[in-house]
């Protein structure tokens, strides 16, 4: 496909656009995709096929170029996100034209919005959106089957009560779904919506029963407030604690803050992950991204569970205490990246008191 063929979709879009993504979902063999988007408090999926585009050789081509760009990550430039413009784009008259809304109020009117089912086919001068009457109704994919026993240690919030904390953004979520909401007592909780054929799910719940009943209040590490609930057993999400983010990330904090900074968060991510092991807990999903900073420079960890992050982890490791070791020690030379032998002696002058950590020379990452 030739970039001039995508210009005339993409190159306009200078304001901010009016719609969140909230799902994309796709089939690598089949090729066919559902997106789903919010736009001034309404829901609307979009369903792609190739057989949609039979009738127009050149735009089926199109559409499994996008499809090709979602299994690379990246194809002559253009990433996922761009499909997703491009999918938008015959809807956006449509959008455009909704009322203005209120915003959504609580979690419950998020999962649970009315929502128009569209298909994109083939028009006379590109993709038309047309309203799929034949659609079954639509079932959000934020859900999943716990048993009593998974759910009983910890509390269960229904949708309906919990508030969206909307900050100064009431009609746009950065993520494509509410981040953040307020529990019942008024704190302000972090959703993490769980998906169907989330694997690791039962892993991470067992990490934060372990976390909440075992590890001290004082160790940097996020924890869980409870369950997303619906009165029909579904579970949705899971509410955890909101840690105030100077930086999402450690590698975003190393290269604005001072470097004297530095040793303070070296050592509090390796207190917090030998308490995670001295509880039974694996980091697993350990990387930059998993190390929050907040807004007294204090270093978080998040992202409990028996998984791995590739690249920072073996596989073969993934789930293993020296899995965490592993991915640690690559934090912390990627936080000292710009340099790298200040850290390698600073460790071993400051950071060797503590028990069981880097007992050995590293070599250097």
């Amino acid at each position: 496909m030739m970039e001039d063929d995508l210009t005339g979709v993409l190159g306009g879009h200078v304001a901010p656009p009016i719609w969140d993504l909230v799902d994309f979902t796709y089939h690598p063999e089949y090729h066919d995709a559902r997106l789903v988007i919010l736009c001034k408090g309404q829901m609307f999926a979009i369903d792609m096929d190739p057989k949609y585009f039979s009738d127009c050789p050149e735009q089926k081509e199109k559409y499994l170029f996008w499809i090709q760009v979602v299994d690379e990550g990246e194809v002559d430039g253009f990433v996922e996100e761009d499909f997703w413009d491009w999918a938008v784009a015959p809807l956006m008259p449509i959008l455009e034209a909704l009322p203005p809304s209120p915003g959504l109020e609580t979690i419950h009117d998020f999962l649970f919005a009315n929502c128009t089912q569209y298909k994109l086919c083939a028009g006379p001068s590109g993709p038309v959106a047309t309203l799929d009457e034949q659609a079954s109704s639509y079932s959000s994919s934020f859900r999943v089957s716990l048993s009593e026993r998974e759910c009983a240690p910890f509390n269960v919030f229904s949708p309906s009560a919990l508030k969206i904390f909307k900050g100064d953004k009431p009609l746009s979520f950065p993520w494509g779904h509410p981040e953040m909401v307020l529990l019942p007592d008024g704190t302000i909780a972090h959703l993490r919506l769980v998906h169907r054929g989330h694997l690791t799910l039962r892993d991470q719940l067992e990490a934060f029963r372990k976390i909440n009943e075992s590890v001290g209040s004082d160790t940097l590490v996020q924890r869980m407030h409870g369950l997303l609930k619906s009165e029909n057993g579904d579970v949705h999400g899971l509410l955890l604690s909101h840690i105030d983010c100077k930086y999402h990330g450690i590698h975003g904090a190393a290269h604005y803050e001072d470097a004297s900074m530095r040793p303070k968060w070296a050592k509090q991510i390796l207190q917090s992950v030998e308490r995670l092991h001295a509880a039974g807990v694996i980091w697993g999903y350990a990387d930059p991204g998993n190390v929050l900073v907040d807004r007294n420079n204090d270093a978080w960890i998040i992202g409990c569970g028996n998984g791995y992050t590739k690249g920072w982890t073996s596989k073969g490791l993934a789930g293993t205490k020296e899995g965490d070791w592993h991915a640690v020690e690559k934090i912390l030379g990627f936080q000292y990246v710009d340099d790298r032998e200040f850290y390698f002696e600073r460790r071993s002058t400051t950071l060797d008191s503590l028990p069981g950590i880097f007992g050995q020379p590293s070599t250097k990452l």
